[in-house]
């Protein structure tokens, strides 16, 4: 009877190890799915019906290849007497697990129809476009500063008298005034 316990009891273990092994690669693989929906180049679609869901996009485009996610842009509907939450914006994203997927399906379904409208398709790398928005609007090293804008500034105003009284709360480098259309300060 100990003995029956015992592999009852390992069995339990080993059974309780390999849910917790399955597990893990489950995790693994959602930050893998993750890591390729950030770093891929992405498919913009617009043209898209209001009534379409992401299944019937997936659906479609899951004929070129495999999917790694699809999103339609939505916003929260304001008027209280209509069922749905979330209205379709008209536009959204696909990103497939290999770019050579995307390709295929920007040749392949340009134009396809899709719920009574034509779907028009570009390349969207959403991720590095926002880098390099970054990039830009970071100013560098040597450039690294503040820039002050005063609104309700009379035209009759001097640069010199912005500059004298500015100056007190740190160096000021540039002072530009607006001029009115006839080239006048």
């Amino acid at each position: 009877k100990k003995k029956k316990k015992k592999k009852k009891k390992k069995k339990k273990t080993n059974e309780k190890e390999k849910e917790k092994e399955k597990e893990k690669e489950k995790e693994k693989e959602k930050e893998k799915e993750k890591q390729v929906a950030t770093d891929a180049p992405s498919l913009f679609i617009k043209n898209l019906n209001f009534d379409t869901t992401e299944e019937s996009l997936k659906k479609l485009f899951s004929s070129i290849g495999e999917v790694a996610s699809v999103a339609i842009a939505k916003k929260k509907n304001m008027k209280q007497d209509e069922d749905k939450a979330w209205l379709s914006m008209g536009y959204g994203f696909i990103q497939y697990k290999k770019e050579d997927h995307l390709q295929k399906a920007l040749k392949n379904l340009q134009g396809a129809m899709l719920d009574g409208h034509q779907l028009q398709l570009k390349i969207s790398d959403r991720g590095s476009t926002r880098a390099a928005a970054a990039a830009v609007d970071a100013p560098a090293k040597s450039e690294a500063g503040t820039k002050l804008l005063i609104r309700n500034v009379p035209f009759q105003t001097a640069a010199k008298e912005l500059q004298s009284l500015f100056s007190s709360y740190g160096q000021i480098k540039n002072v530009r005034l607006p001029k009115k259309f006839d080239g006048t300060p």
